[in-house]
């Protein structure tokens, strides 16, 4: 997994994160959390939320990376990771905004930020889904239900 080492000063927390990619190409990402608002880290300071200490440059080719000496405000959580090794995704196995926000534990508009920064296509996916389901809520109103039997009914459905 990625490289992340913690140590609390005065309150605040000293981070080191690298952002090494994985076996597939799977980019790292860190999401910082603040008063239940999502944050993406890009490399650059976020006031209130997190100051660059430094940056350390790994060359190794393709597999390039940093060391980011980061420290964050006291309140100020972190996801890290890199994207699914199946999907791809930020937040595999979610079906919705709400669903992503639960499990990120932040707000549902700093989710779309977030997932919109890094995938815009995970995002896109998301929308799509939120439409469909507001398709059927739409239709369930003027939806009929109708029972349909195949045969000849069993002897204790007809008691």
């Amino acid at each position: 997994m990625i490289k992340v080492n913690e140590e609390k000063i005065n309150g605040s927390t000293e981070l080191i994160y690298n952002d090494k990619i994985g076996p597939r190409e799977r980019k790292a990402y860190l999401i910082l959390i603040k008063d239940g608002r999502a944050y993406p880290f890009t490399g650059v300071d976020i006031a209130g939320v997190v100051a660059i200490l430094g940056c350390e440059h790994h060359k190794d080719g393709k597999w390039s990376n940093r060391d980011w000496r980061l420290l964050l405000a006291p309140g100020v959580t972190y996801k890290s990771g890199r994207e699914d090794f199946n999907s791809g995704h930020i937040v595999p196995g979610v079906v919705s905004w709400a669903e992503a926000a639960t499990k990120l534990g932040c707000s549902v508009a700093s989710v779309r930020e977030v997932v919109r920064h890094y995938h815009p296509w995970e995002a896109e996916e998301l929308d799509d889904v939120e439409a469909k389901v507001a398709e059927v809520d739409d239709m369930s109103e003027a939806a009929e239900v109708r029972t349909l039997s195949f045969g000849s009914p069993s002897n204790r459905a007809i008691r």
